[in-house]
């Protein structure tokens, strides 16, 4: 059984009842190839895999997704979400881990403004909720703030994303030199908390940039010490570890 014909049973009345929305019926459409599974949260996970030849000197990448939907909440809910994280799933555009370039306020900005980013996620789940208003179906939802006469306002969105109440300081000055570039970023109540870390998003990214960064950090010293006489390669790692792996690199300040 293919991994979207056993989704399709497990998930039948959360999939029958996302076809009452054209933007969500879509999505679904698009994602065949996406894993699926119940958790105690929704959220999407992708994980880049590097696979090294040491003999051909080859190095191969793989990317793995996987789509948590929150099980015990309204099928309505559940549609919701998974719209949400399926504009995620299957966004073509990925920030490596591995990238010497990267910096946190790329890596905020991106995931949260990019293509497949947060802003784009949420704006397809309240154009979901305004189709399944249309069809009778009342519900208090977190979109409301964000439509009006039937249609969803990106800024409102936007701006509702870089609210971060009383942990504004500790983003600016994380972020460094590069807070001046984010002009949305505001003390104002959050409205938007991520999953994972139950803050603001700008915070809970940061510190999930700094998590992939330590993690890839860790990675890369090893395998320069299974790569002795491979100098050829060990310098572009050499480069990522002066750019990302120093304690100053986390002022993110130009480099």
């Amino acid at each position: 059984m293919s991994m979207f014909l056993y989704a399709l049973c497990v998930y039948a009345d959360v999939f029958e009842f996302m076809q009452r929305s054209q933007r969500a019926s879509q999505l679904l459409r698009q994602a065949q190839h996406v894993k699926i599974e119940w958790g105690s949260v929704s959220r999407t996970d992708k994980v880049l895999h590097r696979h090294f030849n040491i003999k051909t000197l080859e190095e191969t990448n793989e990317l793995e997704v996987l789509v948590t939907v929150r099980k015990d909440q309204s099928e309505l809910a559940q549609a919701l979400d998974l719209t949400h994280e399926l504009v995620h799933a299957l966004s073509v555009q990925h920030l490596d881990p591995y990238n010497p370039e990267l910096t946190a306020a790329d890596y905020m900005k991106t995931t949260i403004e990019g293509g497949g980013g947060e802003v784009e996620a949420l704006i397809a789940e309240c154009q979901a909720l305004i189709e399944f208003r249309q069809q009778g179906f009342a519900v208090d939802h977190r979109c409301a703030p964000y439509i009006l006469h039937q249609k969803v306002s990106r800024s409102k969105i936007l701006s509702a994303y870089y609210r971060t109440g009383e942990w504004k300081e500790r983003v600016q000055k994380r972020l460094g030199y590069f807070a001046r570039h984010f002009q949305y970023l505001s003390s104002q109540k959050p409205l938007l908390y991520s999953s994972t870390g139950n803050t603001p998003y700008p915070y809970a990214l940061l510190e999930e940039f700094d998590m992939l960064t330590a993690e890839a950090c860790l990675n890369t010293h090893k395998r320069i010490e299974n790569m002795e006489g491979k100098n050829e390669l060990i310098a572009g790692m050499r480069l990522f570890l002066l750019k990302r792996c120093q304690v100053e690199a986390h002022l993110d300040e130009p480099r």
